[in-house]
């Protein structure tokens, strides 16, 4: 759903559960979801690509570092009992429960060493964009 009129977010929740409701009550449709909560806090950070590339590493490492902390990234596959499995990564939730941890990411820089600073600033509340 996208909200192209930029309005209040709890007004654009309550659409997308109206229409989510809507759904489910359609006798076609088994189950309408949506993990979209105006709550759930936003942030914008600011890279700084100068230190990245004195430490030895690229904006993208960070941002795939990132991922893997606080959403989660796809490692690999492995195969046990004849049934293959997924390897999904991400630290612990106690890791990554305020914006302090921010301050303990590492990042592996071209030479395989960790990087020694992480070159991450929060800059604060992200505007919501209107798209979900």
């Amino acid at each position: 759903m996208q909200d192209k009129t930029g309005g209040d977010l709890n007004k654009f929740f309550d659409v997308v559960n109206d229409y989510t409701a809507a759904l489910e009550a359609r006798p076609e449709i088994n189950s309408a979801k949506t993990s979209f909560n105006p709550n759930f806090p936003q942030y914008m950070i600011d890279i700084d690509a100068a230190a990245c590339k004195k430490a030895g590493i690229s904006p993208s490492d960070i941002l795939t570092t990132m991922q893997g902390y606080y959403g989660g990234l796809y490692a690999s596959n492995f195969n046990r009992f004849g049934k293959m499995y997924r390897v999904m990564i991400q630290s612990d939730p106690l890791s990554r429960k305020n914006l302090e941890s921010l301050k303990n990411i590492k990042v592996r820089n071209s030479a395989g060493e960790m990087a020694p600073d992480c070159p991450v600033h929060f800059c604060g509340e992200s505007i919501w964009s209107g798209y979900y």
